[in-house]
């Protein structure tokens, strides 16, 4: 499939939902353009063995969401994206599990890319911590609400009710591997809450769902 494939169909299924459409202009990107953070050309194909990595918003009575899956478009993880996605997932629950009020919001990237440091040196990928930005290339948050970047005066601490995304990005050029797992993150009164945990996120999941669509002729 080609990207603008893809795009199609996010655009066919997002419609049936209402007339606002998407957040932002939706980045569908396939193997090494994956590699461009911002992507809108749409003109790639997917072939066999890359990753497809969907950067997607919904944009409804007038609240703006953000949402990033990677996913191998034969429908099997290989090898190194295994391990790549399973240290982005990790990190991800991480985060999940200890956001909360009155932790400090510059924390909320720092201990991401951290974390995520501290797996890919056990993993093998990453010769020392200090190196994360050779692998983690944007930031590991920001707000979401009446736009997909909201634009709010960055607190110092979290409080309940603020939403933003925590967004785990692991960009292997060597390996031709690109992708991002980012959702978006409710703070509540004793922790926070995946608002897209629906979407498929675990490796299981996202199989499972892919041969579903192949059996269904997606």
């Amino acid at each position: 499939m080609y990207e603008y494939q893809y795009k199609a169909v996010f655009d066919y299924v997002l419609g049936q939902y209402g007339p606002q459409g998407p957040a932002f202009p939706s980045i569908i990107s396939a193997g090494k353009n994956n590699f461009c953070i911002h992507y809108y050309a749409y003109k790639g194909q997917a072939h066999d063995g890359d990753m497809v990595l969907n950067d997607v918003g919904a944009w409804h009575d007038y609240l703006m969401n953000d949402v990033s899956r990677g996913w191998p478009c034969n429908g099997h993880f290989n090898e190194k994206q295994k391990l790549l996605y399973q240290c982005a997932l990790a990190t991800s629950n991480h985060m999940f599990d200890i956001i909360k009020p009155g932790m400090a919001m510059r924390e909320v990237d720092a201990e991401a890319r951290r974390y995520n440091a501290g797996l890919l040196v056990e993993a093998g990928v990453l010769n020392d911590v200090k190196n994360i930005g050779t692998y983690m290339w944007h930031g590991g948050a920001h707000h979401v609400g009446f736009d997909v970047h909201d634009v709010v005066e960055t607190p110092e601490v979290i409080a309940p009710g603020m939403v933003f995304c925590v967004d785990i990005g692991i960009y292997h050029e060597e390996w031709g591997i690109g992708f991002r797992l980012e959702d978006n993150c409710l703070v509540t009164e004793t922790g926070c809450e995946n608002l897209s945990s629906i979407t498929p996120r675990t490796i299981e999941e996202i199989e499972e769902t892919m041969q579903k669509g192949f059996v269904a002729g997606v």
